[in-house]
């Protein structure tokens, strides 16, 4: 893992396609780069209010973010330069690109857009009022993944590509494996593999963790524990431990990153990496 000079507060992150990492830094209304090491850091984007959200455009670079309790999602080039925003129809908390291009976003219901206008929103899922908390979308399948509900009851979901058939995929929150137990973000990789961030439940003492779903929804692995049978309330973090995981990010060759929450100063790195498993 690493920490970055000045970084306050890291809450969504992102890759581009010369694996370099974007980190919305919420304490400091920007969003910082640096290379796939976590060096060379540098500020493209200065906000005037909370980063929520970042994506960066696969097939342009550019990069797109959003602020607390805000409509608008700002645009700006590679280098930074501000273009035009639009307005969404709900304050966004979370953004994604799939790897043709598609943007979407995410406040409690799920949208994507095309040319600043939503062409698709998601409002319920399997019966009950969409409550999105992450997502992410399969691009090779279109099918998008939701964690969505509140804290206690948040499940994970899988919609097809226009929003018409839903089913949950596994329920929470639960500890057992093969369940989610507090998803906080989604992720999916090329193979259509879907990484849960999970945060654990604070009391029932369990850790945090991720856990890996095929696109069938089967569990394939879990990691990020830091061994079989972690403390939680030890003071000291094992190897590999996540400790209050905000999001995750895919790099070249499988590298995977989990940005941390600031605790002042008991998490040791505010952004771990895991290589290629």
């Amino acid at each position: 893992g690493f920490n970055l000079k000045d970084l306050d507060n890291p809450g969504e992150i992102e890759t581009d396609q010369q694996g370099r990492l974007y980190i919305c830094d919420v304490g400091r209304s920007r969003i910082v780069r640096t290379d796939p090491e976590g060096r060379n850091m540098e500020v493209p984007v200065k906000l005037e209010n909370q980063c929520q959200g970042v994506a960066v455009d696969p097939k342009t670079g550019d990069i797109y973010t959003t602020t607390n309790n805000s409509k608008s999602v700002y645009h700006f080039s590679k280098a930074g330069a501000a273009l035009q925003p639009f307005e969404s129809e709900e304050a966004l908390s979370f953004l994604r690109f799939d790897r043709k291009g598609n943007l979407f976003g995410a406040g409690s219901h799920v949208f994507r857009f095309a040319n600043g206008k939503p062409v698709l929103e998601i409002a319920e899922v399997a019966g009950d009022d969409l409550y999105t908390k992450a997502f992410d979308v399969d691009t090779s399948s279109g099918n998008i993944w939701i964690a969505s509900g509140l804290e206690k009851d948040r499940s994970l979901y899988r919609a097809s590509s226009d929003g018409k058939t839903k089913q949950k995929m596994a329920s929470g929150a639960d500890w057992h494996l093969g369940r989610v137990d507090v998803p906080e973000s989604v992720r999916i990789d090329a193979q259509g593999n879907v990484y849960v961030v999970e945060l654990g439940e604070v009391d029932t003492e369990e850790p945090a963790r991720i856990s890996i779903f095929d696109k069938s929804g089967s569990l394939v692995r879990v990691f990020g524990r830091g061994g079989r049978t972690p403390d939680p309330n030890k003071e000291k973090l094992l190897t590999g431990q996540a400790y209050h995981p905000t999001d995750i990010a895919f790099g070249a060759n499988g590298r995977v990153y989990i940005a941390q929450e600031n605790d002042n100063g008991f998490t040791r790195s505010l952004m771990l990496m895991f290589e290629a498993f």
